[in-house]
């Protein structure tokens, strides 16, 4: 919800990383900067602040408006940049949760349709880190299946990934 929320709001998250807590709490940071992209942009001013905070905490009230996700045209230097998603899970040596990777193109929405894949298909993120490099992003993301269980199955695993890269290279293809 909050991708998409700054996705409405013209803001590009150059990076991010959310955690959960134990009392069932999330703790988001995020980087983020105007997408007009222009040197005079690197300070957001208190007036365009104060829009972000109360944009943010209406939509993270009303969770049903999260369908209504604003999608902006990928800017003409990213056109260029059109290579097929991946996704694959690594392992991790706590096995907490399942990390899933991908590598994507850089576009507008990309983090908000990735929440929205999570869940429609009952999967729970528990952390992720976020990272944009130039026109590509590389994310993982930190999951388990809706009732906190590891993703481990491999037919599962296969499944969420082969879906995944799909809906992600359609998306980048539908935004050229």
């Amino acid at each position: 919800m909050t991708a998409a929320t700054f996705e409405q709001l013209g803001l590009t998250i150059l990076d991010a990383k959310i955690s959960h807590t134990t009392d069932n709490y999330s703790l988001d940071s995020f980087v983020v900067m105007d997408s007009n992209d222009s040197d005079t942009n690197l300070h957001l001013d208190k007036e365009r602040i104060t829009l972000i905070r109360k944009t943010l905490m209406e939509q993270l009230e009303t969770p049903s408006l999260y369908e209504s996700v604003v999608q902006r045209h990928t800017p003409r230097i990213l056109k260029i940049f059109n290579s097929p998603a991946t996704a694959h899970f690594v392992s991790q040596p706590e096995e907490v949760w399942s990390a899933l990777e991908i590598t994507a193109p850089d576009r507008p929405g990309l983090l908000a349709l990735i929440g929205q894949f999570f869940m429609n298909n009952n999967i729970m993120l528990h952390k992720a880190k976020i990272a944009t490099l130039g026109e590509r992003v590389e994310d993982t993301f930190y999951i388990t299946e809706e009732n906190g269980d590891l993703i481990t199955d491999e037919e599962s695993m296969n499944k969420i990934c082969t879906l995944l890269k799909e809906k992600i290279d359609r998306f980048s293809q539908a935004m050229e």
